[in-house]
């Protein structure tokens, strides 16, 4: 015996199972990949009742952009609101933030679509830089930021 036996590898017996005569080719599933901006922007109130991690008197402003696929599309218009100092723990409620979830023309909701929406906060009072704050499923339109 001159050599030992391998196991043909699931490559190999692909290409020995098939009709080698024709010229390869390769299917791409044709799916949605968003790359639009939210329309409008997040409605956003300061409130009272989180959890103090909120400086105070500050100015925060929010946007959002839409996941999808790996792909994160442009800004949606931004909002701000003021933390008080009679607040001792802060809290700003962000609301208005569209429901991505799949709809039949009818308007009712077939499921989750996968699109994510990327929530954002700056610190305006300190000229603070843009930072990911959450990650929320299709279908969530409220957040507490706190």
């Amino acid at each position: 015996m001159v050599g030992a036996l391998r196991p043909i590898s699931t490559e190999e017996k692909l290409f020995l199972d098939k009709d080698n005569t024709g010229d390869p080719w390769v299917g791409v599933q044709d799916d949605y990949i968003s790359n639009r901006a939210p329309p409008i922007a997040p409605t956003v109130t300061a409130n009272d009742g989180g959890s103090g991690a909120l400086a105070t008197p500050v100015e925060y402003e929010y946007r959002y952009t839409f996941l999808f696929a790996g792909r994160e599309g442009p800004p949606s218009p931004s909002a701000s609101a003021t933390t008080v100092a009679a607040h001792t723990n802060p809290r700003i409620q962000i609301t208005a933030l569209e429901d991505t979830r799949y709809r039949v023309p009818g308007g009712t909701i077939t499921g989750d679509s996968g699109e994510r929406i990327a929530l954002y906060r700056r610190d305006v009072t300190n000229k603070g830089r843009w930072h990911r704050i959450a990650e929320i499923n299709s279908g969530t339109t409220i957040y507490d930021d706190e």
